[in-house]
């Protein structure tokens, strides 16, 4: 998702959104080795905690076929990860947004995912 990210910001010419990928990862190089898709698709052993992903499936940055392969991914190497698509969002379709139309079921499905794998 991450390697994604940086080739359609670079794609739209979106250079804030450069500039602070490169002054995270330095380079591509280091950002593909520390993209956790990548990860996973290399079998690196790593460690898994219950992962829920979520978005909307009219994603222009994430689309629903990459959160489909992380989620199927992460399972396949072990762990538990579950998808929650929200009909007609776009990315950071509640970011900063607490009255967006999805936004208090995606909260109370954060609560419910917690709740489900909160240990003791």
């Amino acid at each position: 998702m991450l390697l994604q990210h940086y080739e359609l910001a670079k794609k739209a010419g979106n250079t804030e959104l450069l500039e602070n990928h490169h002054n995270f990862w330095r380079d591509e190089a280091t950002m593909a080795e520390g993209n956790p898709p990548r990860m996973l698709e290399r079998g690196e052993k790593v460690c898994l905690p219950p992962a829920l992903v979520f978005g909307g499936d009219m994603d222009e940055w994430v689309p629903v076929g990459v959160m489909c392969k992380f989620v199927a991914d992460y399972q396949k190497a072990g762990g538990t990860a579950e998808l929650q698509l929200y009909a007609g969002a776009n990315h950071g379709f509640m970011t900063g947004k607490p009255d967006a139309p999805y936004a208090a079921s995606a909260i109370d499905r954060m609560r419910a995912f917690i709740r489900q794998h909160a240990s003791g």
